[in-house]
């Protein structure tokens, strides 16, 4: 397929504008988030809330010195943050690197689902959507729970389209995984649980696939 120069050009700058909506993650990490974000006071405190359990832990050598306990309401990315501050020196902007990585992966996960599901250019614009959005944009720069929780729906969308294209039981089964991790992460998640079902209502085959790749996580969690 040939492309005018006029439309190889406007596929340029659209990239452009892509990349500079990933610039303008990393640019003064360390600077206050936009009050003007959420009506609530959150986000001048949860960051701090939701490292909690981890700072405690590397720090101090016991994840448990008080009554906040976030690992036991997001244990998936409480242990990810075990880890990355296990590697990297404990601070607000290693913490909020992960979220921009957590963003990036996210962006390029869309790209190719929609990529996959519709074609090139509606890949292109849907990422140049995302990329730039400004309330996605703010929140991908702020140590909290929500751009984690969107990479793991956003890599079980990609799935979910790899799956029906493909006939892929596997790729269903790892869907439903997805979806308990998200949970993990961010407990509102549970609300999104039964749309996939919805979607496959009709095929029962590929629905048992994506609820015994939700059992697969929810059984152990549950337990543990």
């Amino acid at each position: 397929m040939r492309f005018g120069k006029g439309e190889k050009w406007g596929t340029k700058i659209l990239w452009i504008l892509v990349l500079f909506g990933v610039l303008l993650r990393f640019v003064a990490l360390s600077s206050d988030p936009y009050t003007h974000l959420s009506w609530s006071a959150a986000l001048l405190t949860d960051e701090g809330f939701y490292l909690h359990n981890a700072r405690n832990l590397v720090l101090f050598g016991q994840p448990q010195l008080d009554d906040f306990q976030n690992r036991l309401i997001m244990p998936t990315l409480h242990l990810a943050q075990v880890g990355i501050f296990s590697a990297l020196p404990f601070h607000l902007v290693t913490a909020r690197l992960f979220t921009v990585l957590c963003s990036l992966l996210t962006l390029a996960l869309f790209w190719l689902a929609l990529r996959r599901a519709f074609n090139a250019q509606v890949a292109l614009y849907g990422l140049l959507f995302l990329s730039l959005d400004p309330v996605f944009l703010l929140y991908n720069r702020m140590a909290l729970m929500d751009t984690p929780a969107t990479l793991l729906l956003v890599l079980g969308f990609a799935l979910f389209v790899f799956g029906v294209q493909f006939g892929s039981h596997k790729a269903l089964c790892l869907m439903g995984f997805c979806l308990g991790l998200a949970f993990s992460v961010r407990g509102l998640l549970l609300l999104l649980v039964p749309l996939p079902l919805l979607l496959l209502r009709k095929q029962r085959g590929d629905c048992l696939w994506v609820g015994a790749g939700l059992g697969l996580f929810l059984l152990p969690y549950l337990l543990f």
